[in-house]
């Protein structure tokens, strides 16, 4: 995707939050306990130094009048309450985003509690990555900041939100919800690609570019090209 962008003469600053758990490498998750101490809030703040470090030039030469964002699954979540929050930024594009970050039931909160961590598995490379509770407490005193489809009806910037149709991890349902929340005057758009998954087609390691996801890339470069006023894509 970035390289795309730069193809269309615009410049991409792409970052893990101080919460990811990927260490130095950008591979793995080698870094168990900022995971377990990620706060949706702390990730907020994250995104926030970033764009502050733009428009204060610290990124290089980058025009901060032009900003988009774009986010994936749950920091799709986050990219759509930050442009909420920042209210300047000219274009976001999501795929499989959250439409709610309270994922969790009842009897795994109440276990979270007692235990005061929650191990969440991850799909790629099949490490239960512990979730303090920090993170749910975090949730649970800032849940009208964090609710996503409330950003969703404050956002005037123009959003294009794809999701796959047979997404495992966040349910398609997710993205008619966003959709009904997005402002119907400020040109957004959304769309279910048939028969994909959480990750478009995409593998880790990633050897070659799957036909779903090399369209996704394409959309959404056009998408960005056009609303940051960029040249057409080649």
């Amino acid at each position: 995707l970035a390289e795309r962008l730069a193809g269309a003469g615009l410049a991409a600053v792409s970052f893990n939050t101080s919460g990811s758990g990927v260490g130095e490498d950008l591979e793995g998750f080698s870094e168990p306990e900022a995971f377990r101490r990620g706060t949706l809030s702390r990730q907020l703040e994250d995104v926030e130094r970033v764009r502050q470090l733009a428009l204060g030039g610290g990124l290089g030469p980058v025009d901060p009048a032009r900003g988009g964002l774009f986010g994936h699954s749950r920091g799709g979540g986050v990219a759509l309450v930050h442009a909420a929050e920042a209210g300047d930024y000219r274009a976001v594009v999501t795929w499989a985003a959250l439409d709610c970050f309270d994922r969790w039931d009842e009897p795994t909160k109440a276990t979270w509690r007692r235990e005061g961590v929650l191990g969440v598995l991850n799909a790629r490379t099949g490490q239960e990555l512990p979730m303090g509770l920090e993170v749910l407490e975090d949730y649970e005193r800032h849940h009208a900041r964090l609710d996503i489809l409330a950003a969703c009806r404050r956002l005037r910037a123009p959003v294009l939100a794809l999701h796959g149709s047979a997404d495992e991890a966040v349910e398609p349902a997710a993205l008619e919800r966003i959709a009904a929340a997005l402002p119907g005057d400020a040109g957004s758009r959304t769309r279910r690609v048939e028969g994909q998954g959480h990750t478009l087609g995409a593998v880790h390691p990633l050897t070659e570019v799957p036909s779903a996801l090399r369209q996704a890339i394409d959309e959404s470069v056009a998408w960005l090209s056009v609303h940051l006023g960029a040249e057409a894509p080649h």
